[in-house]
């Protein structure tokens, strides 16, 4: 689960509680964003469309979110390269949250433990987007 505010400070200063933050984006991968609302939005329509389930697909399994990350932080950078300066300036924070398939190495030799799959926490900044990747503690 991902939880976020929905203010927005306007270039007034005036502040409004009217947006939406946090959202599916794939299978077993939410996000949200934080800093300019234009570039939020630009960043998580492009990850969500390289997330796109293929039409036919019923059961479609996890995204694995640390491969994820990898492949769209040039895209990324990208989309925040190509904004004008003063959305720039607001910078854009991504924080996904998304659930791996493979199980935790700490719990697979264990016999008759519960394998659960691994959650992840990641953390992309602005301008660059390197991933910051947590592991849910155990």
């Amino acid at each position: 689960m991902l939880l976020s505010d929905v203010r927005v400070t306007f270039g007034d200063s005036s502040e409004k509680d009217i947006v939406q933050k946090a959202y599916g984006l794939g299978p077993y991968i939410v996000g949200g964003f934080a800093g300019s609302v234009r570039l939020g939005f630009q960043l998580l329509e492009s990850l969500g469309q390289l997330l796109v389930v293929p039409p036919g697909v019923t059961e479609p399994g996890a995204y694995e979110p640390v491969e994820v990350v990898q492949h769209w932080q040039a895209t990324a950078a990208d989309v925040f390269a190509k904004t004008d300066k003063v959305e720039q300036a607001a910078h854009s924070h991504i924080l996904l949250v998304g659930i791996s398939h493979e199980i935790d190495p700490k719990t697979a030799q264990i016999p008759n433990a519960v394998h659960r799959p691994r959650a992840f926490i990641i953390k992309m900044m602005s301008p660059f987007f390197e991933p910051i990747i947590t592991r849910r503690p155990q």
